[in-house]
């Protein structure tokens, strides 16, 4: 899962300095000091804001900008694990977590653990939710 972000020199700066922007997810936004910096940083800002989509289980921004660097567009990959929680918060919905949770025959407090990018999941909790959700789990390696 990626998002794209827009890195721009400053030009107005007697210095180095680069502006982040997010064109699908406006509230992110940030700066460096020099290109890997604001790669760095592009990373860190997408995935304290996204950490907000999975605290509230809101929708996810819909990508609509494809990466081209000729653009100032560049590709800022999310990690496995917030791409996983993200997954499962979206996979979810509506639904209340007691439900699901009965459903795969564990705890709320186990099934919370699915929506924390900071936890560890098994591939066979990822199926008992995929499939008390009336889904199936794919994983891709790209």
């Amino acid at each position: 899962m990626y998002y794209t972000a827009k890195i721009v020199q400053d030009s107005e700066e007697n210095r180095e300095a680069y502006n982040i922007t997010f064109p699908d997810i406006p509230m992110a936004i940030s700066c460096a000091f020099s290109m890997p910096q604001a790669i760095e940083y592009a990373q860190d800002v997408l995935e304290l804001v996204l950490e907000d989509v999975l605290d509230g289980c809101m929708k996810l921004p819909k990508r609509t900008v494809e990466p081209d660097e000729k653009k100032h567009l560049y590709r800022i990959d999310i990690g496995a694990r917030m791409t996983v929680a993200l997954e499962v918060c979206q996979a979810k919905g509506r639904s209340k977590a007691n439900s699901i949770a009965k459903k795969m025959g564990i705890t709320p407090q186990s099934f919370a653990k699915l929506m924390k990018p900071s936890s560890n999941v098994s591939i066979s909790m990822l199926e008992k939710f995929a499939k008390a959700v009336g889904k199936k789990l794919e994983v891709k390696i790209v």
